[in-house]
This record gives C-alpha cells, structure tokens and sequence, in this order.
C-alpha cells in the first residue's frame, strides 16, 4: 500500500506529526519519502536531533506555512499522500485572534486543497477534532469550516478524507502537561467539576490513518472509538490527595463534554470494532457495506459522558503512570 510512495505531513513536527514519522519510519521502511512541513524552526531543530538527516534519508524537512499556497504546490509536487496536521488549536488563542485562525486553519485548509488538485495527489487526509461537531468555538467552527472543504473536493484523481480526534495523551496545551505544571503549587484549577474529554494515543492515531488510507473513496469522516475521562479523576490522580482542586469556571467557548459524532451525523454511520465512520452521501454503498456495519437500532451518540466509554479511575491510573514519569523526564531533563 506505502511501497515507494512519497508522503508529506504538513504540521508534521507537532505531537502527531513525530509519531506518525516515527511508526512509518518503523512499520513501513518501505516508503521513499517523507517530507515534513511546519512553519517553527525551533520545531524543525528539535525534530532534527531524533531524525538526523544523515541516518534517516527518507526524511526530508521544509519550513513552509500552510497560509503560502505556492508554497505548498511546490512541496506536494509528486507526492502521493498528504496528511494535513497543520493547525492553529489553542482556544484561548483562536478565540482573541479568530482571523489568524480562520487565516490557518480554514484558508490554509484550502491551500492545501487547491495544492493538492493541482499536483494529482491520490490521497489526502485531514486531521480534525471533536470541537468540529457542534462548534461553539472560533476553533470548532475553523476546524468544521475546514472538514467542508475536504468533504467537497474529491474526484476522478485525487481522494480527500477526514480523521476526527479527541486529545492526544500528553500533546503541548493538553490538560495533563497543565495539571503536572500546577501541582508543585498545591493546586489544580478544574473548569467544571463534571467535565469530561476523549483521550488516545499516538499509535491509535496512527492506525486511524492506515485504516484511512486503506479504505477512503472521498468525502468520509473517520472516528476512532476512544474512550473519555472525567478530569476530576484526572485532577485526582495527579495531585495524588497533595493538591487542593479548586473549580474556576467554564468560558463560553468551552464544553462541559465533547462529541465525536452529531446527532445529524449517526443516521448514515457505519462501524466496525475500532472505527466509526460517517459517509459522504455518493460513497458506494456496497464497498462501504464490505468494510462496516450499519450502526445498530439504539445506538446512543458518541459523547463523552456516555458511561460506556469512561475510563474507570483505577484504569486511568495505570493509563496515567508512564504519561506523568515521562512528562517528569523532560522537565528534568530541560533543567540540567
């Protein structure tokens, strides 16, 4: 499926982006390229030292910025599949800069498009989030905005397809990093006492994409059935009975919980035992039939507060041990 295709990833020094070099690098070798795009050359660096050029050729890095559409024509020239991670997703910053975020992650998004129509890539996918569904963010809405315009632009020759995710364990911003900073004050802020989030890892991530670029004929949202936390019991964990947890407040761009699927969206789903996915209305049906399950009668809304997919404490306790360890790893390291 990967032999001697060439891939570019752009965002591809962010969290997701290293892993999914990372698994390529060590699941399929059989790859000929990798070219990896961002904006942060700091980024670049820090990518650099795990990836040095001169032990892993197949890696190339450019500094490029999904805003600059030429850019991005020359950089997806001859390639194959472009994984489109690139985005700007810190709420607070997106809301108090919305036409730098829209300029990212909705124009950029079109960019990326347009670029890849032009150079004939057979395969695009897009990273999404669940503040897509719903949207009550400058963020949500950038990122659905941006979910259309992959939605609407496949053809003969170029297939586009979206991944649409929770947060990714221990991701810069992400609360755990937050929670781990707070705790050596004694205490940990909590928005709502009830809140709660999807979480999954890297490899689950990846093997989302692999599925993706396996199945996808155009148009199909991808969801990977992760389980949710309640961050109170993350708050918990993390204070470990050291930490007062003080509740704060809710800003209004923020969600109690989060759904990976609107409710106008499960009437068309389909699912198999990893993966839900919600198909563009021309899909072909009978592959589609091939690959997934109708949803069955009942099937309730993939929130997270739904009891099925939340993680027990003791369960997220053990999910959490490595996580804390190496996010203390790197503080230490950082320091010496």
């Amino acid at each position: 499926m990967l032999k001697d295709k060439k891939i570019l990833i752009t965002g591809g020094t962010g969290i997701l982006g290293r892993g999914f070099v990372r698994s390529f690098v060590r699941d399929h070798p059989e790859i000929g390229e990798i070219r990896v795009m961002a904006r942060d050359e700091s980024k670049h660096y820090q990518f650099s030292l795990e990836f040095p050029p001169d032990r892993f050729p197949k890696i190339r890095n450019f500094i490029g910025d999904v805003r600059d559409f030429d850019r991005l024509k020359d950089l997806s020239t001859g390639v194959d599949v472009l994984i489109h991670a690139a985005a700007m997703k810190h709420l607070y910053y997106c809301e108090s800069n919305p036409g730098e975020c829209l300029k990212t992650n909705s124009e950029g998004t079109r960019n990326v498009v347009k670029a890849a129509i032009e150079n004939n890539v057979s395969k695009s996918v897009f990273i999404s989030t669940d503040k897509a569904v719903e949207p009550i963010s400058v963020y949500g809405n950038s990122k659905q905005a941006a979910e259309k315009i992959f939605q609407s632009r496949s053809n003969q020759n170029s297939k586009f397809s979206i991944m649409r995710f929770g947060n990714i364990w221990g991701s810069s911003g992400s609360v755990l990093p937050h929670f781990m900073a707070l705790r050596v004050k004694g205490n940990l802020p909590l928005k709502h006492a009830s809140s709660t989030r999807f979480f999954g890892t890297v490899h689950q991530a990846f093997k989302t994409l692999l599925f993706a670029i396996e199945t996808m004929q155009g148009g199909e949202v991808y969801i990977p059935k992760w389980q949710s936390v309640k961050i109170m019991d993350m708050a918990k964990i993390v204070g470990s009975n050291k930490c007062k947890i003080s509740i704060t407040h809710l800003e209004n761009y923020e969600k109690v919980h989060e759904k990976l699927m609107a409710d106008n969206e499960k009437t068309r789903a389909f699912e198999n035992k990893e993966h839900l996915l919600i198909p563009n209305e021309d899909i072909d049906q009978d592959r589609a039939l091939d690959v997934y399950q109708m949803l069955k009668a009942g099937f309730v809304n993939f929130s997270s507060d739904n009891p099925s997919n939340l993680l027990e404490i003791e369960m997220l306790e053990k999910v959490l041990e490595p996580l804390m360890a190496s996010i203390d790893s790197r503080k230490s390291t950082k320091t010496h």
